[in-house]
């Protein structure tokens, strides 16, 4: 049976965004809706390939899987060509000339969580994680002078125009988004801690994004011996292009602690309860163990210490 063409059903472009394909699937859902076609069949039929159409191309995964069908049913080969117009890079302007810089991360499937035994059981066990859908997160934690922009008031212990936020809690931090949400176009939010991870990663294995070892000329950590927080983007970044993943400030992650599984999952997002946020990626103020890509910490979500910052992601829109 030949595979449908919902791009031709829905009459646009292969090429098209999430933000077209959605509108195109309104348009034609309010035509063929079966209040305005009461009995008439054709248009029952209409509707539920316009729902399994918009099932399918809503999300990337699914969407690259029916491009290949497609390529491979009319004996064509298959370049994946989802993300050509995906701008890689975003700068935001928050106001007063201030800028959020925000880079593409592609879904994909990792080994999530450590394999090392001895002080590290609540990395464990180390399990497949796919996530299903690309997203940008910020190249740097949100720096003093962003929060300053958005919320008119600095919290910070220690002060300074390009140093990450400090002494934020995750209370504080979802009133930001919240308020950036309502500034800009919206769609921010905090990383869950699977993505965190996995853009930490930028695909490697070892138990830092640049090997299995860490030296002060790579991260912010105690071994450094700055005692603070120092400038987003003073070290190199990861594969992603993404700065300071390892030291500098712990970041708050949207998710309730919780252990892991020891299966393959996909999307997760934590316990649905709990008493405890998640905070990845260490800071000035810990030893090299704990800024592994793995490494997690838990702290109440309306506890403020100077040792806590965050980092966006945002939709990809």
């Amino acid at each position: 049976m030949p595979l449908i063409n919902y791009y031709e059903i829905l009459e646009i472009e292969q090429t098209s965004d999430a933000s077209v394909i959605r509108a195109a699937f309104n348009k034609l859902a309010m035509k063929y809706h079966p209040d305005r076609n009461l009995g008439d069949a054709s248009a029952e039929v209409m509707m539920k390939t316009l729902n399994e159409a918009i099932a399918v191309l809503s999300y990337s995964r699914s969407r690259k899987a029916y491009y290949k069908k497609l390529a491979e049913e009319k004996g064509q080969s298959f370049v994946d060509k989802s993300y050509d117009d995906t701008p890689k890079n975003l700068e935001v302007d928050l106001g007063d000339g201030i800028k959020l810089d925000l880079v593409f991360i592609p879904e994909g499937t990792f080994k999530m969580g450590s394999l090392r035994m001895g002080g590290y059981e609540n990395d464990m066990p180390r399990h497949e994680v796919t996530l299903t859908n690309p997203f940008y997160m910020g190249k740097y934690e949100v720096t003093e002078q962003q929060w300053q922009v958005v919320m008119g008031r600095n919290p910070s212990c220690f002060k300074g125009a390009k140093l990450p936020v400090n002494q934020i809690s995750w209370n504080d931090a979802k009133e930001f988004i919240k308020k950036l949400n309502a500034k800009t176009d919206g769609g921010y939010r905090l990383p869950t801690e699977a993505e965190w991870e996995y853009a930490c990663r930028a695909g490697t294995t070892t138990e830092y994004s640049f090997g299995d070892y860490i030296t002060p000329k790579d991260a912010n950590y105690d071994d450094s011996n700055k005692g603070k927080p120092v400038a987003v983007g003073s070290y190199k970044a990861n594969a992603f292009g993404l700065y300071d993943m390892h030291g500098n400030i712990w970041e708050w992650c949207e998710d309730w602690y919780g252990g892991y599984p020891g299966w393959p999952v996909e999307d997760p997002k934590g316990p649905a309860l709990g008493q405890y946020r998640v905070l990845r990626g260490g800071s000035f103020a810990v030893n090299a163990s704990r800024a592994r890509s793995s490494s997690r910490i838990i702290c109440a979500p309306a506890l403020r210490f100077h040792v806590n910052g965050f980092r966006l992601v945002r939709e990809e829109l």
